[in-house]
C-alpha cells in the first residue's frame, strides 16, 4: 500500500483517485468530485466512496515496471 499513499492513481482519461494520508479519498470521475476515506484491514484495500454508507474491501496487486 505504501505504493499508492500520496499518489494518484488514474486511468489517464476517465478517473483519479488521490489517496492522503491521513485517510481521505479525493475521486475525479468523468469531471465529477467526490470524496471518501481509505483504510488497510486484513491486507486488502477498504474504500468508503460517498454516498456509499460501508466500506469495501479490495485485494490490491501490483505489476513490476520494467
Amino acid at each position: 500500500m505504501a505504493r499508492v499513499v500520496g499518489r494518484d492513481i488514474t486511468d489517464g482519461f476517465h478517473w483519479t483517485e488521490y489517496y492522503r494520508r491521513d485517510g481521505m479519498l479525493v475521486l475525479t470521475d468523468m469531471g465529477r468530485a467526490r470524496t471518501g476515506r481509505w483504510k488497510i484491514e486484513r491486507d486488502m484495500l477498504c474504500l468508503l466512496r460517498e454516498p456509499r454508507a460501508t466500506f469495501e474491501c479490495l485485494q490490491v496487486w501490483c505489476q513490476a515496471t520494467r
